[in-house]
């Protein structure tokens, strides 16, 4: 007859970056007290940055964009370029407000826009925001983003603000032939 003993370690708390935690698994323990020990370790990374945000349509500090634009960003959870680490972007923690109103919420669409939110491969989301009402001409349109990791001791991002131009006139002359 043949008999399992297995320990288990439960990890509360993410630990330090590369700490190296060893286990023990025992299995096949038979009647006469014959054990095979396979030894194994595992480590942990730590996630050192709150989230950054990038690549904005309009571009930060534009002018002249047309007043039916739609916005686009992108943000990701990563603990230095090209790092393959970070926790992610929490959606119920992103928020994006234009002009001081929300127009996403806790990874919510609020009314007066249509946005569409898609998870991008560096643990974060790509953003884009349609306004169901065009700017004004010549307005100046600022755009708050507000959001935090999934990480256990979450790193919540210093909330990142840009604005952009409408253009000021369209041209309301007919063509002269």
């Amino acid at each position: 007859q043949i008999y399992s003993l297995y320990f288990f370690f439960l990890m509360i708390r993410r630990p330090p970056r590369s700490t190296l935690f060893p286990y023990t698994t025992l299995f096949r323990s038979d009647l006469v007290g014959n054990i095979t020990i396979e030894s194994m370790s595992f480590s942990c990374e730590e996630d050192n940055l709150a989230p950054s945000v990038s690549n904005f349509n309009p571009a930060i500090g534009a002018s002249g964009v047309p007043i039916d634009t739609s916005i686009y960003l992108e943000i990701e959870d990563r603990d230095a370029p090209g790092s393959a680490s970070g926790s992610g972007v929490d959606l119920n923690e992103l928020d994006v407000l234009i002009n001081g109103s929300y127009a996403l919420l806790g990874g919510v669409q609020q009314s007066g826009y249509l946005t569409v939110v898609q998870a991008n491969n560096r643990d974060g989301y790509n953003v884009t925001i349609y306004p169901l009402n065009d700017f004004s001409l010549g307005q100046q349109v600022n755009v708050e983003i507000r959001a935090a990791d999934k990480y256990y001791d979450t790193h919540i991002m210093t909330p990142f603000n840009y604005s952009f131009e409408c253009i000021a006139v369209t041209d309301v002359d007919p063509p002269v032939v």
